[in-house]
């Protein structure tokens, strides 16, 4: 088939001179381009002379240079780490959040040593979660009516709240650190329960609205 305008390969974009150089930290844009470019062609299969000539004007179907091809690689590449960020268990260090603990025992606590306790527990979850202490609240509701295994034994029951940060790493700290405090006060670590909760920043209320808006 005779066609009016000469058909032109869309890798040509890719080997015109004077050659595109690439460093090693651009190969995965390479990759991009390249794939672009045999998208382009695979389409072209089905489209013979009309997407040759709109190759050829750079309109129409579209011609994407290789700098366009770059930017929607880095685009790409940039929204993809920020979207593996997100999900990332950790990634709310340093920013505001509703980390809080609460514990509940049946031991009553001296109100001096009971201070000591919330303080150093706040700066553990501050630490062990990456929070601002700021925004850390401890609440400990001593003397109250709890029994462990069917007995009146030292016990205490916690609960960590927190938007974000919650996994292994970071749970495993708190829990360390809250069993080992609690000692002081006659509670072993076998009668202590520590609930996680991760809370999604919607279902988290602060200052007359929620952490989502």
């Amino acid at each position: 088939v005779q066609m009016s305008t000469p058909f032109i390969p869309p890798w040509s974009y890719l080997i015109s001179t004077p050659p595109l150089e690439l460093k090693l930290s651009e190969s995965l844009l390479a990759t991009t381009a390249v794939v672009s470019c045999v998208a382009i062609f695979l389409f072209s299969v089905g489209n013979g002379p009309k997407l040759s000539r709109a190759l050829a004007k750079g309109r129409g179907y579209g011609v994407i240079s290789t700098s366009r091809m770059r930017q929607f690689g880095q685009i790409a590449l940039a929204r993809g780490v920020a979207k593996s960020a997100a999900s990332c268990g950790n990634m709310d260090d340093g920013v505001i959040g509703d980390p809080s603990l609460t514990v509940t025992t049946n031991v009553v606590m001296d109100k001096s040593k009971k201070m000591g306790f919330m303080k150093a527990a706040s700066k553990l979850v501050s630490s062990a979660l990456g929070k601002p202490e700021s925004y850390v609240a401890i609440a400990v509701n001593d003397g109250t009516d709890l029994i462990w295994g069917g007995e009146d034994v030292p016990a205490a029951l916690c609960q960590v709240v927190s938007l974000g940060s919650i996994n292994l790493e970071n749970n495993k700290k708190v829990s360390e650190g809250v069993c080992e405090m609690l000692k002081d006060f006659g509670i072993a670590g076998t009668k202590v329960y520590i609930e996680f909760r991760d809370v999604a920043r919607e279902n988290m209320g602060y200052d007359g609205k929620t952490f989502a808006g």
